[in-house]
């Protein structure tokens, strides 16, 4: 698997990604998506493959006028932690979501949990 270079010095809370962005709030919208599929080689959806992503208002409109958003997906760690990307996450987290906006020309960034470190007493 292709390995990204993401930093983690780039992480903001969702607040900082709509300040960074100058989004009004008013206009600070979110859009769920629990069912998105990848493509495969040729252009056409895997639909044996399913994910939820969730998009956060640039601030930006598309040419037809409608909002453009920036797209995320949970990290790696959450997704084999079992956390599954629904509303019911996103209240539980709110105070801790993190994001990583996406690079290398990916169309998603990386949702983590600020202060998801293992537990020290654990050692």
């Amino acid at each position: 698997m292709k390995q990204h270079d993401f930093d983690f010095d780039d992480a903001m809370s969702v607040v900082q990604f709509f300040k960074k962005n100058k989004v009004n709030k008013g206009d600070r919208k979110f859009l769920l998506k629990t069912d998105c599929h990848p493509y495969n080689e040729d252009g056409t959806p895997n639909l044996d493959i399913s994910f939820a992503a969730i998009g956060f208002a640039t601030g930006d409109t598309l040419d037809n006028g409608r909002p453009e958003y920036t797209w995320f997906v949970l990290s790696r760690k959450l997704e084999a932690q079992g956390e599954t990307l629904d509303k019911a996450f996103l209240k539980e987290h709110k105070e801790d979501l993190m994001l990583l906006e996406p690079v290398d020309d990916l169309k998603f960034g990386i949702i983590f949990l600020a202060g998801g470190a293992d537990d020290w007493d654990e050692l």
